[in-house]
C-alpha cells in the first residue's frame, strides 16, 4: 500500500481539477464551501484496499481511488492536534466498509457507489455526505442529517432518510425498508432517546457491537 502525502490547499485543489471525475460530482463540490483552515492536505494515489480499520489521516483527505476496508471508515479530526470540527473527505472511486462514521461539519463525497454492510453514522451536526452513486447499508444513522444520493439508495433499517438529487427535478426523499421503532429496537442501547453517533462509534472503537442481530439476518 503506497502512502498517503502531504500538499498544499493548491496542489490538493489541482489533484481534484485533474482526476477523472464525474460531472455529478464536480456539480455538487463546487456548490460546497468547506471548512479547510487546519492547513492539512493529504492525497493518496490509487485503488487503497486495508484489512482493518481505517482513520483519516489529515483533516483534508482525498483518495484518487477506490476505497475498500473491511473494518470502520473514521473521519474524525484529531483534536489532540488543535484541529476541531469540519475538514474534506474525498473518495474519487467507490467505498466498501463495514462502518462509516462521519465528523461534526465535514464534507464527505463519494464519486461512486458507498457500501457501508453493518451500519452507516451520518448524524453528525453541519456535516455533508454525498454520494454520487448509490448508498447501501443494513443501518442508517442519520438523525437530522440526511445523505444526499446521485442514484439511489437501499438502507434496511435506520432512523433518517438519503434525498436523491438530480438538476432540475425535485429531490426524492428515500426511506430505510424497515420503520423508526422497528429499527432503533435493534440498537444495543439502554434508551433509545439518549443515542448519538458519537456514542456509538466511541463503542465501535472499543470494539463493541452496537446493533442487534435482525430477524432472518446472518
Amino acid at each position: 500500500m503506497s502512502a498517503f502525502k502531504p500538499v498544499s490547499e493548491d496542489d490538493f485543489h489541482a489533484i481534484i481539477d485533474a482526476a477523472s471525475a464525474s460531472d455529478a460530482f464536480r456539480r455538487r463540490f463546487a456548490e460546497f464551501e468547506p471548512s479547510t483552515d487546519g492547513g492539512d492536505f493529504q492525497v493518496h494515489h490509487g485503488d487503497l484496499d486495508i484489512d482493518g480499520d481505517f482513520v483519516a489521516p489529515a483533516y483534508c483527505t482525498l483518495v484518487v481511488g477506490n476505497l475498500t476496508v473491511s473494518g470502520f471508515i473514521d473521519l474524525a479530526n484529531d483534536y489532540d492536534r488543535g484541529f476541531d470540527e469540519g475538514g474534506l473527505f474525498i473518495v474519487l472511486g467507490k467505498v466498501e466498509c463495514r462502518v462509516w462514521a462521519g465528523e461534526g461539519g465535514k464534507c464527505a463525497f463519494v464519486d461512486g457507489d458507498l457500501l457501508a454492510r453493518d451500519l452507516l453514522l451520518n448524524a453528525y451536526e453541519d456535516s455533508s455526505l454525498v454520494v454520487s452513486g448509490t448508498l447501501v447499508t443494513h443501518f442508517f444513522y442519520g438523525v437530522d442529517i440526511h445523505a444526499e444520493v446521485g442514484v439511489g439508495a437501499v438502507m434496511e433499517y435506520g432512523c433518517g432518510y438519503a434525498m436523491l438529487e438530480h438538476p432540475d427535478e425535485d429531490p426524492v426523499q428515500i426511506e430505510p425498508r424497515h420503520d423508526e421503532d422497528a429499527s432503533m429496537a435493534l440498537l444495543d442501547v439502554d434508551d433509545v432517546d439518549d443515542v448519538s453517533a458519537d456514542d456509538l462509534m466511541d463503542r465501535i472503537r472499543a470494539g463493541e457491537i452496537v446493533i442487534r442481530r435482525a430477524p432472518g439476518r446472518q
